[in-house]
């Protein structure tokens, strides 16, 4: 985190848009990692102001919803874990529109599957885990409607293709597959604190 605010004050304010960008989201990610969730929230506002394309910023505000979560599973009042809840929802549910949005915009193939796969698919993951927790039982059956009316429901249909996706993480080596493969059903981060259980780590933290 230190390193990180080093940098961003070197950066030249005009011309370092998406390295500055990128600095505010992993500072985001760091302080998150620590704890520190107001200063999280400052750093991925910050890489809000920064973004120039709707990738970006589904991508910024679905790492804050993840953040709102887990804070929530800190909090000690029950006022103020639901505040951080609805808060969490709240942006969870407009990324995983926008996700579907997007995905207009590739041809029915590989690549769109892919799209549906690895953006859309933490989006309503997170948005399912806090409807669950809040009870929310009309915005379950929404979203059970919404995921019925997705081009990809099956883990196994993304097809070989070379085009990279917007935020797309790299290809994972034989070893992490089998250890991906593992932890599928595991809750991730925020979720094992909202329901109680023993988690992996943060999707942004993943290789």
């Amino acid at each position: 985190a230190k390193a990180l605010r080093i940098l961003l004050d070197e950066l030249d304010r005009d011309a370092a848009v998406h390295e500055r960008l990128e600095a505010y989201s992993f500072l985001g990610d760091a302080e998150s990692a620590r704890n520190r969730y107001p200063a999280a929230d400052d750093a991925y506002r910050a890489a809000r102001e920064l973004a120039r394309s709707p990738h970006d910023r589904g991508r910024i505000d679905l790492r804050r919803a993840e953040m709102h979560a887990e804070w929530a599973a800190m909090s000690i009042t029950p006022r103020s874990r639901l505040a951080r809840l609805e808060k969490a929802r709240d942006l969870a549910i407009p990324v995983l529109l926008l996700t579907e949005a997007l995905r207009d915009e590739f041809a029915p193939g590989g690549t769109r599957e892919r799209w549906s796969l690895q953006v859309a698919a933490p989006a309503r993951e997170l948005a399912f885990r806090l409807a669950r927790t809040l009870g929310d039982s009309a915005l379950l059956f929404e979203l059970v409607e919404n995921a019925a009316a997705s081009v990809t429901l099956q883990a196994d249909a993304a097809v070989e293709v070379t085009a990279p996706l917007p935020f797309e993480r790299p290809r994972a080596s034989a070893d992490e597959r089998e250890r991906d493969e593992r932890e599928r059903d595991e809750l991730p981060a925020a979720a094992a604190g909202l329901l109680g259980g023993e988690g992996t780590a943060s999707f942004r933290f993943a290789p």
